[in-house]
């Protein structure tokens, strides 16, 4: 389970900077209302790899505990 949620948080993580990557080049090109809108999707993205995250941390605190 660890090993998929670490899988996840990666691809989520490569996601958010994608979008990032988009939404910057597009403001600078002057479409500012499609780079906020992927602006807004990173940051989206970010939130569910931070839950992903939280949810790791989690489970090794619980296994050294164990």
């Amino acid at each position: 389970m660890m090993i998929d949620l670490r899988s996840r948080a990666k691809e989520l993580a490569k996601e958010a900077a994608d979008y990032s990557r988009q939404g910057i080049a597009l403001i600078k090109s002057g479409d500012i209302e499609n780079g906020h809108a992927l602006m807004k999707k990173a940051n989206e993205t970010g939130k569910r790899c931070r839950v992903i995250l939280q949810q790791l941390v989690a489970l090794s605190d619980s296994t050294i505990v164990s």
